[in-house]
């Protein structure tokens, strides 16, 4: 049986520093594997395709002792 945990909160406010503490209790590996989680459960309701996420990452600038700064990750599908 998997354990469910709520807060009651007393104000919209309130809510959003519960929603705050619990997603920065998390690592952002689990972060992923909860919207991963989310993902899949939402096209079994619709029946879309399972697809993973897709990144193409570009190294556009390299400084002179080598090391690659990249400052954009496109995403795509």
């Amino acid at each position: 049986m998997q354990e469910i945990w709520f807060r009651l909160c007393n104000s919209f406010e309130e809510e959003e520093e519960a929603d705050r503490e619990f997603w920065e209790q998390m690592t952002g590996r689990e972060k992923i594997e909860v919207l991963e989680e989310m993902r899949r459960e939402a096209w079994k309701i619709t029946g879309e395709r399972f697809e993973g996420l897709r990144r193409v990452a570009r190294v556009l600038e390299i400084s002179e002792d080598g090391r690659r700064r990249l400052l954009r990750t496109l995403v795509s599908r």
